[in-house]
């Protein structure tokens, strides 16, 4: 059994939170809208949207793909499918053709900030690209949406020479081995390489001038302070799916206060809140499982502003996560233009 469904019950007595007071009904006026995202009960689909035209841009299948390659001009970083609960580690050997067993206690993930990955500078940086180290990795691909484990691979970056990626990778024992090559696309944060059909590009994710925030399962690491018999260490550290909102890498920004009502935030407070680039400053955490409800609450207290790709400002917050049928997996929030 994979690690994630064995801790399932052991993180809700972790990080369950009390019953929050029952929502009061919203009045909507014209000059707010109130968006719902049909993700649905297994958060098979990642959600694309634009807050300037209060649409979807596009979904797709959450995953369709392993490793996602940076696409700006000078970056070179690789970075993993979170949504599938994916590891990596170096194992620091350049002798591919190895037998490798992968160890668990060795892996490492991407940190959902975007400031850190599993994999790491895999070589020199130069002015042409990246000359590689010629290291092998060892990468746990994780589940796909239906919690099949998807196995082990073994992988070399082989090298990144004028936006060109070229990879080499097989299963742990050399069989099925492949190397493919992979071009940057000037339209796009990343390159996306699948290891199914002897390695495949796909192509997830809209063009990134047309999208500001990203619903989307991914993994958060958590630290554990247990109690009550949970059998963890405090200070452990348990990587762990959730459900959230990670923005555009591609110069989008925001800021959260707890301090202002959403009703009374105004343009002139922007002055007051710290923005960053960070791609998790929204998250997950606007909700909170509650074993009492066994189920999800909202803070409605959380108020969200983010700096979208036409530097424009928007305050949102959550108001739901339920369909009207009583369905989790559609988080609903409100929104409104400051001016």
């Amino acid at each position: 059994m994979r690690l994630h469904n064995i801790i399932w019950v052991l993180l809700l007595l972790v990080f369950a939170t009390s019953c929050e007071k029952d929502e009061k009904p919203y009045t909507i006026t014209t000059v707010r809208s109130t968006v719902q995202i049909p993700m649905g009960t297994n958060y098979a689909n990642d959600f694309y949207y634009d807050l300037s035209d209060t649409t979807i841009v596009s979904q797709s299948p959450r995953d369709n793909w392993d490793l996602a390659f940076r696409s700006t001009t000078d970056g070179y970083e690789v970075f993993l499918n979170s949504a599938k609960l994916m590891f990596a580690y170096n194992t620091y050997s350049t002798n591919f053709d190895d037998t490798y067993t992968y160890q668990t206690y060795k892996r490492r993930w991407d940190d959902p900030s975007g400031k850190s990955t599993a994999v790491g500078v895999w070589g020199n940086v130069t002015s042409n690209g990246i000359v590689s180290a010629k290291q092998v990795y060892l990468v746990d691909r994780g589940s796909d949406a239906n919690e099949v484990w998807l196995g082990y691979k073994k992988v070399m970056f082989d090298d990144m020479v004028n936006g060109l990626y070229k990879i080499t990778f097989a299963d742990l024992d050399g069989s099925d081995q492949h190397t493919v090559e992979i071009q940057k696309a000037d339209d796009q944060n990343f390159v996306y390489l699948s290891f199914d059909n002897e390695g495949e590009e796909v192509f997830p994710a809209p063009t990134k001038d047309t999208w500001d925030i990203r619903f989307v399962m991914y993994t958060n690491i958590f630290t554990t302070d247990p109690g009550g018999g949970i059998p963890f260490s405090p200070g452990d550290t348990i990587p762990y799916l959730v459900n959230g909102v990670l923005l555009n890498p591609n110069g989008v920004t925001a800021a959260q206060t707890s301090d202002i009502n959403f009703n009374d935030l105004e343009y002139a407070d922007l002055g007051g809140l710290q923005f960053s680039s960070d791609l998790d400053v929204i998250g997950w955490d606007w909700k909170n499982f509650t074993l009492s409800n066994e189920g999800y609450l909202v803070d409605t207290s959380k108020v969200f502003v983010v700096k979208d790709l036409n530097d424009k400002y928007f305050k949102l917050r959550f108001i739901d996560f339920y369909s009207d049928r009583g369905e989790k997996g559609y988080p609903t929030f409100e929104m409104k233009e400051l001016e």
